[in-house]
């Protein structure tokens, strides 16, 4: 089909910009591509289709992998858009990561964040990206099911929370945590309301677990919403599950009423990373040195996090 001059004229100055872009985004990419189909429409082009992918392919060629992702999901050419995604893939560093997960969400395919996660495992473990490509992985289903499973265990548990669900539970961190770590226990105890999320995850992976309640104030308070049986404390190895460290005065309350009875060590277990200033976080500095470890999510890695991910698929299904 002959192009229009106007359309060929778009099509020159794409290519000059792609010659001298310093935007390794692309620049006007979006707008251009916009204008590259308005203008097919309107001289009512019957090979639409097949000009926009031209245009996906010349972006290609370029190295602008996002005009690319934007021209093959218009037309919705899945063999370009995964020839595309393994080609973002390959680059050095991170820079097309984002990319990559981007077309592996157009494209639905749950194998394809797994490829980025793993990645951005290797070259940057701790980037953001890392967990939002696990979070996706793990999937909206699977997360609905693990939260309607809460409700149960809060009833069981006799726990009433003014949530319904805890917001650490749509992450990965709870998950890799537990994969990792709920075997070193034999028993694990949850500070409601902020550790109940990691406690329930860890009950999910097999771990025994029992609920305190404490609240911080100038002396914290303290009860037991599962008694403890001391059969299953002393000589044990106990984990202690709480969202963060502030004060450090309620983590040490509940570390103080575990050594009553006896136990052989206690690892403190949180979701949140130390801080980082601006931002929420523990408080490292005001963290017992009385416990025997302290893990958080930054401490622990995501490797064989897909085997988490069957295990609870497998679980609640």
């Amino acid at each position: 089909m002959t192009q229009s001059i106007e359309n060929k004229e778009l099509e020159d100055n794409v290519i000059r910009e792609f010659k001298k872009i310093e935007d390794y985004w692309g620049g006007d990419t979006y707008f251009n591509l916009k204008k590259f189909i308005e203008i097919n429409e309107k001289n009512k082009s019957k090979d639409i289709d097949n000009e926009i992918s031209k245009l996906g392919d010349m972006f290609f060629k370029n190295g602008n992998y996002y005009g690319a992702h934007l021209a093959y999901a218009r037309i919705y050419n899945e063999k370009k858009l995964r020839f595309l995604a393994e080609e973002c893939l390959k680059q050095p560093g991170i820079n097309w990561l984002g990319e990559a997960l981007s077309i592996y969400r157009n494209l639905g395919d749950r194998g394809g964040f797994w490829k980025v996660a793993n990645k951005y495992m290797k070259l940057f473990p701790n980037d953001p990206i890392c967990e939002t490509s696990l979070n996706i992985y793990v999937g909206e289903q699977l997360y609905n099911k693990i939260h309607n499973r809460f409700k149960d265990f809060t009833k069981e548990n006799g726990i009433k929370i003014p949530y319904e669900f805890p917001e650490v539970l749509l992450n990965c961190r709870p998950i890799n945590l537990a994969h990792n770590l709920a075997k070193n226990y034999d028993l694990g105890i949850g500070i409601a309301n902020g550790g109940l999320g990691l406690t329930y995850m860890f009950n999910l992976f097999g771990l025994p677990t029992i609920i305190t309640e404490a609240h911080k104030a100038d002396d914290v308070t303290f009860k037991w919403i599962t008694n403890p049986n001391e059969q299953n404390v002393k000589g044990k190895r106990i984990a202690l599950f709480d969202k963060d460290v502030d004060t450090g005065k309620t983590s040490k309350r509940n570390l103080d009423e575990i050594k009553k009875f006896s136990p052989k060590s206690v690892d403190l277990i949180l979701y949140h990373n130390p801080t980082v200033e601006g931002y929420i976080g523990t408080k490292m500095i005001n963290v017992s040195k009385e416990f025997n470890n302290i893990y958080y999510p930054s401490r622990v890695s995501y490797e064989g996090f897909d085997e988490a991910v069957r295990y609870l698929e497998d679980k609640l299904q």
